[in-house]
Order: structure tokens, then C-alpha cells, then sequence
């Protein structure tokens, strides 16, 4: 049994609309004198607008509520039906009945309707069995009146009901989808919510971006838990604001490092372009802002070339990227230097005609020698926002 907010939610709604029906219902039974079927409806509705303010109040015992809940809709209208003199003399009352097996597929566990269900075809049978007579027949005119409420009311019921389940998974289901557009790009996403499956791509040609906050190991020592992960999180916050902008995936965060790539999952003619300029802005934000009350430094490295990007995992399952184009970007990182966006030979070749870049000649990487890098100091021409979003 899921005690869930959504299942609450759906069944206090029930729950009052179906209290508020039965008020009106008991007086109606008392002004007449049919004293029997009255007091038991008036019962029911105290009861059921107990159980409301119950769960309202604490909002435990939802599994045992709604199973008193059920059982006391079957035996009031059972009740009620005899009381009356019938099906058709009570004014089709025993309908109201049939709410339980249909609330039960909504609020209880699946091998669990059936017995509702059971329960509410041996009330059926012993009603058709058992008959009584009343010694003064209801008048037709609130024959008519009671019957229009009873499959009007329960026909009501049972809508907002399903109405009301269906609205709710539908919003469960848009902040799953939301959830999970968080988590991996929206073109992967789409195909692991068609058709399960490994989802693993090569990409020829796309650059990838790892940030760094320089000395932030001193600094974290210096603050409390909760106020180091909310200077990440404003950071982290900003720089997703500008990944989007710029229209390049956010891979994943590694503490306090931040991994963006360019040309994954949709390829892209300028991805070394727009992800230089992204971090010529990621550099600039940095310098111009606090973030926690604190001034931060970051180490940008960037690399280009083929890559394969895929989903692990089957639980916290994540979008990464793999490859040696990969490895040369974190080592890009890891030997720059604080404020600098420092580059492979890869990642130049495509960008030095829109970026003016100093070379820092060789630096020994590990697993990959001596290596050549350049430091981008500036954008040769503005690029837009709008323009980097651009590419095929």
C-alpha cells in the first residue's frame, strides 16, 4: 500500500464531497420519519468527517482509514436499501456501494479490490434474499427526488473520483518527466521513456569543458557543511543558467568540479567556439560576483574530439562522456592556472581565428607527455548567446 501524498490528497477530496452529499441525505430520511435510515447516514457522515479531520490533522494511518472507509460505504447502504424496502424502494441506494471496489482500485493494494468486490456481491445477494416491507411506503415525489440523488450522487462521486486520480498522476507524470530532463538530455530522455534500452552514441567531433574552483579544499575547511553546499549550489545555479543560454549540455558536477560538453547529444559545426566563449563568461561571472559572501577563482580547461557519450546505470543512472578527448580536458584543467581558460592543440586549431590565444608552449600531462596548450585571453569578435546556439 503506497501511503503517498498524492493517494491522500485524492482521497480526502472523495472523502469530504461524499460526507457533504450524505448531510442533506439524513435530514431528508429524518423529516420524513424514516428515523433508521437517517440515523445510520447521519452516523456515516460524522464518522467520514472524522476520518477527514484525522488525516488532515496528522496525516497517518491513511492505509486503516481507507479501509474503514470502504467497509462502512457497504454496510450503510446495505443498511439503508433493507431499511427501505428494497433496490427499487429505496431509490436505488445500494448503488452508492459500488463506490467501494471502484475506490479501492484507487486507494488500496491491487490483490485487494477483488475482496471489495466479493464483499459487495454477497451484500447484493442477501438483499435480494432478505426482503422487508416498511409499514408506510416512501411518497413518490421524494421517491423520485431520492432516487435522482443516488445515481446522480454516486455517478458524481465515482467522476471526481477518477477525475481527480487521473489529474494527479498526470501532474506525477509531468514532474517525472521534468525530474528526469534534470538528469540526462531531453533527446535521450525521450528514447529511454519510448523504450528502455542502452543508450550509447560516438561523436566524431565535440569539446568538453571542465571548471575547477581553485583552493576550494582550504576554503571548505573554513565553513560549515550546509554553507559550503550552498556557495556550490549558487555557483553551480549560475553556471547552469548560462550552459542553457548557450544552448551546451551540463554533464555532471564532481564536487566542486563542473562538466559541460558542445556537440552532445546533438551534433553542432561550432562547439569549440561556443564553449570557448561560455568560458570566457564563466571566468568573467567569477570575477565580478561574490557567491556565499566569498570571492572564488576558477581553472577552466577545454579539449575537442571524438567522443562516446552513453547512459549508466540502472539507478542514479547518469549521461557521461568517455574518451581521450575527455581525459585531455580534465588535464587541461587540472595544470591551468586560476582565472585563465587554458586549451588543447585540438580546441585551438578550431577556435584561433574568433579567439586571440597565447600559447604556454609544452606541459608534461600525465598518460600523455609533453603536451601543447594555449591560454584564451579574448574573443576576437562578440559572439551572441542566440549565435552559439546555432550550428547544424
Amino acid at each position: 500500500f503506497a501511503e503517498t501524498y498524492i493517494v491522500q490528497k485524492i482521497f480526502l477530496r472523495v472523502n469530504l464531497a461524499g460526507t457533504l452529499t450524505l448531510l442533506p441525505l439524513a435530514a431528508a430520511f429524518l423529516a420524513f420519519g424514516d428515523y433508521g435510515p437517517g440515523l445510520v447516514n447521519l452516523a456515516y457522515a460524522v464518522i467520514s468527517a472524522g476520518f477527514y479531520l484525522w488525516l488532515r490533522r496528522t496525516g497517518r494511518g491513511l492505509e486503516a482509514v481507507v479501509n474503514a472507509q470502504l467497509l462502512l460505504v457497504q454496510i450503510v447502504c446495505a443498511a439503508t436499501t433493507f431499511m427501505l424496502g428494497g433496490f427499487a424502494a429505496s431509490g436505488y441506494g445500494f448503488v452508492w456501494a459500488l463506490l467501494s471496489p471502484m475506490a479501492a482500485v484507487v486507494f488500496t493494494q491491487a490483490r485487494r479490490v477483488w475482496l471489495w468486490f466479493v464483499l459487495f456481491l454477497l451484500l447484493l445477494t442477501a438483499l435480494f434474499v432478505f426482503q422487508y416491507v416498511p409499514d408506510r411506503p416512501m411518497p413518490h415525489l421524494m421517491w423520485m427526488g431520492l432516487s435522482l440523488a443516488n445515481l446522480g450522487g454516486a455517478s458524481a462521486l465515482i467522476l471526481l473520483m477518477l477525475y481527480s486520480a487521473t489529474m494527479q498522476l498526470r501532474s506525477e507524470q509531468k514532474r517525472s518527466e521534468d525530474l528526469l530532463l534534470n538528469v540526462l538530455p531531453k533527446d535521450v530522455a525521450e528514447i529511454l521513456k519510448d523504450r528502455p534500452r542502452v543508450v550509447a552514441d560516438h561523436f566524431p567531433q565535440a569539446s568538453i569543458l571542465f571548471a575547477d574552483i581553485a583552493d576550494f579544499t582550504p576554503l571548505s575547511a573554513q565553513l560549515q557543511p550546509a554553507e559550503v553546499v550552498a556557495l556550490l549550489d549558487e555557483v553551480f545555479s549560475a553556471f547552469d543558467a548560462l550552459a542553457e543560454r548557450y544552448g551546451v549540455e551540463k554533464i555532471k558536477t564532481i564536487g566542486d568540479c563542473y562538466m559541460i560538453a558542445s556537440g552532445v547529444p546533438v551534433p553542432r559545426d561550432d562547439h569549440a567556439q561556443v564553449l570557448v566563449n561560455l568560458a570566457l563568461e564563466m571566468q568573467a561571472l567569477t570575477a565580478a560576483r561574490t557567491f556565499g559572501g566569498r570571492r572564488i577563482a576558477l581553472r577552466i580547461g577545454i579539449n575537442s574530439g571524438p567522443v562516446v557519450a552513453g547512459v549508466i546505470g540502472r539507478k542514479k543512472f547518469i549521461y557521461d562522456l568517455w574518451g581521450d578527448a575527455v581525459n585531455l580536458a580534465s588535464r587541461m584543467e587540472s595544470h591551468g592556472a586560476q582565472g585563465a581558460v587554458q586549451i588543447a592543440e585540438q580546441t585551438y586549431r578550431l577556435v584561433a581565428d574568433a579567439f586571440e590565444c597565447r600559447s604556454i608552449g609544452t606541459i608534461d600531462v600525465k598518460g600523455c607527455g609533453p603536451t601543447p596548450a594555449w591560454r584564451v585571453t579574448a574573443a576576437r569578435a562578440a559572439m551572441t548567446p542566440l549565435a552559439a546556439g546555432s550550428g547544424s
